[in-house]
């Protein structure tokens, strides 16, 4: 153990084990040979200076194997405890119920007294509060040998109030995640009591923060318009720093998504919206969960960044957050996020300088590389092998397996449109009534614009 860790330990012992004078004694005799870095003596030599007595006795000498076994067994409750200490509220509960097994009562008491602590200083910011509170007053009220601890009525309305609050939270959770998926995973079940749920909560007055959280999520997703959208944006961005970080997560996902497909329909507007949301969770540390940030939102954060012509804050953030991406994750996505800013900042030569060596594990990142790639060239007029650099990019891609059929076209149509530019043999017009029948194609904004200022030099043989 380190010496932080050794005085922990040491506060354990005289919160739990005080009465245990002999473990005691020997805890603070090893602790202080352990302090000035010398070697343990022999269990005589111990027991001679713990027991002073140069001759010890054989009780003595059992009292002395005892009680360092006593001693091994309360590092383990130790080191359990560090864990229970630092965990959420359902390894509390099992670390009281261990004691509780074991019958050791003013132990019990202290970590009913910890838990009560955890739960208060939670402030209703998780949807799991309530549920911490009824399992508390349960413990509380019901006992096992059929002796409350404390028979107070107290403990069987609160219990109730905080059930109440738990499945309301939990009943709007899920069925936000039902409405979110529907799209996906079509299903006919719909869940029971919703209905009458939602109406009592539209009339009361004061929602707890964790239920008003899912109420507005599931508002969102069921109405599925700026209104909506506006309501969650807005409590989000006000009261989301009080929130539990799964709870931020959920937001965060569900408004970009939003965002995303309003976006598709035409609402390029809303990439500020996307932005501010951005923001918001970088300064309050939203995004960096389990020490690790999840790389489609750190790309999607600098492709929004990138839409508004914001190229320092992305740069600052790719610089700043890649460290959170996993390791075998960072060199792919941060080459993508700077090939991003590059582009946007019309800096094609630094894209063509970059790295072209780079391994990835997604296809569609790979695919999204070469596409940059392919553009820059184009802007840089270096276009001598570029129509054969689009026939090799669409051998590629037919080559692969995995790719479905959708994405498989929108980047082959985005090179079969970016060769016949280069070629200028087809007309203007011939060349937009293409563009406009394709349904799925990659870079079109960028394509489009290509399209707009294309001239036809070369007539068709």
């Amino acid at each position: 153990m380190s010496p932080s860790e050794v005085n922990e330990f040491q506060r354990f012992l005289e919160g739990f084990y005080r009465g245990q004078k002999v473990m005691m004694k020997v805890f603070r005799f090893y602790c202080k040979i352990n302090k000035k870095g010398k070697t343990y003596p022999s269990l005589k030599v111990a027991c001679e200076k713990i027991f002073l007595n140069s001759s010890p006795t054989k009780k003595e000498l059992s009292k002395l194997r005892n009680s360092l076994s006593d001693l091994n067994l309360a590092i383990k409750d130790f080191l359990i405890y560090k864990q229970t200490k630092k965990a959420k509220l359902e390894k509390e509960f099992i670390w009281l119920q261990v004691l509780e097994d074991r019958k050791l009562e003013h132990k019990r008491d202290l970590q009913i007294k910890n838990i009560s602590k955890k739960i208060a200083e939670e402030k209703l910011n998780s949807i799991w509060f309530p549920f911490g509170r009824m399992l508390l007053h349960h413990f509380l009220y019901f006992r096992n040998t059929f002796q409350k601890n404390d028979p107070g009525i107290v403990h069987i309305r609160e219990g109730i109030k905080n059930l109440d609050d738990f499945y309301i939270g939990m009943k709007l959770k899920y069925a936000a995640e039902i409405k979110n998926r529907q799209n996906l995973f079509p299903s006919p079940y719909k869940p029971i009591l919703l209905k009458p749920i939602i109406a009592s909560l539209k009339n009361k007055t004061e929602i707890s923060l964790p239920i008003k959280t899912y109420f507005l999520l599931y508002n969102l997703l069921n109405e599925n318009d700026l209104k909506s959208f506006h309501s969650l944006k807005d409590f989000f961005l006000t009261e989301g720093n009080r929130l539990d970080q799964e709870e931020q997560i959920t937001i965060l996902i569900s408004s970009i998504n939003f965002i995303a497909s309003e976006i598709r329909k035409g609402k390029q507007e809303l990439n500020k919206e996307a932005f501010a949301l951005y923001q918001y969770a970088l300064e309050n540390d939203i995004l960096i969960y389990k020490e690790f940030i999840d790389a489609s939102q750190f790309l999607n954060m600098i492709n929004v960044a990138c839409h508004l012509k914001e190229f320092k804050w992305a740069k600052n953030v790719v610089n700043t957050q890649k460290k959170y991406l996993k390791d075998n994750l960072e060199p792919q996505y941060s080459n993508i996020a700077f090939r991003m800013i590059y582009f946007g900042e019309e800096n094609y030569r630094a894209i063509l300088n970059m790295s072209q060596s780079v391994k990835f594990d997604n296809i569609h990142l790979e695919l999204l590389f070469k596409i940059y790639f392919l553009a820059s060239k184009f802007e840089l007029e270096e276009k001598d092998e570029l129509s054969d650099d689009c026939d090799t990019f669409i051998r590629f891609i037919k080559r692969h397996k995995k790719l479905g059929e959708d994405n498989k076209n929108a980047n082959i149509r985005f090179a079969q449109i970016l060769k016949a530019l280069i070629n200028q043999r087809k007309s203007k017009k011939a060349l937009e009534n293409e563009f406009k029948k394709i349904k799925k194609l990659h870079f079109r904004s960028w394509l489009s614009k290509k399209i707009a200022s294309y001239i036809q030099i070369k007539t068709a043989h």
